[in-house]
C-alpha cells in the first residue's frame, strides 16, 4: 500500500505541474494538496519536500509570499532533517531566495541565493535573472 500511495502522490504532483504550467493555479492547488496529504500520511519525505517546493511556487504565483516562505522553509527543513535528495534541498533554498527578491528583502535573498549558487543549484539563466534583480 505504501508504494502505491507514493506512486499515486507522484501522479497527482505531475497533474498539478501540468495545471501550473497552463496557468490554472486553482486546479494545481487541488492536485498538489492531494499529493501532500498522501505524502504526509505515508511519510514520503522526499516527495513531500519536492511537493512543498512546488506549493511554494504556487503561492508565489498568487502573490502570497508569506505563505510561500513558510512552505518553502518546511521543505528546506525536511530535506535537511531526512538528508533526502540534495536537489530538493537546493530547490528549496533557491526558491526561498526568489521569494525574498519578490519581497524586496535583498539581504535575505543574497544569503539563500549565494548558498544555492555555490551548491550548483542554479542554471545559468537563473543566475542571470538573479543578477538583474539584485
Amino acid at each position: 500500500p505504501r508504494k502505491s500511495a507514493i506512486m499515486r502522490s507522484a501522479a497527482l504532483l505531475n497533474i498539478s505541474n501540468i495545471y501550473f504550467k497552463d496557468d490554472q493555479v486553482d486546479r494545481a492547488f487541488y492536485y498538489i494538496d492531494s499529493a501532500i496529504r498522501i505524502q504526509r500520511r505515508v511519510g514520503a519525505y522526499d516527495g513531500l519536500s519536492k511537493s512543498l517546493v512546488n506549493l511554494g511556487l504556487l503561492y508565489m504565483k498568487k502573490g502570497r509570499t508569506d505563505t510561500a516562505l513558510s512552505v518553502l522553509q518546511e521543505a528546506e527543513n525536511l530535506a535537511a532533517q531526512y538528508q533526502i535528495n540534495p536537489y530538493h534541498y537546493n530547490a528549496a533554498i533557491r526558491t526561498i531566495g526568489m521569494v525574498y527578491i519578490a519581497r524586496k528583502d535583498f539581504r535575505a535573498a543574497e544569503k539563500y541565493l549565494v548558498q544555492a549558487w555555490e551548491s550548483g543549484a542554479m542554471i545559468p539563466r537563473e543566475k542571470q535573472i538573479v543578477m538583474e534583480r539584485l
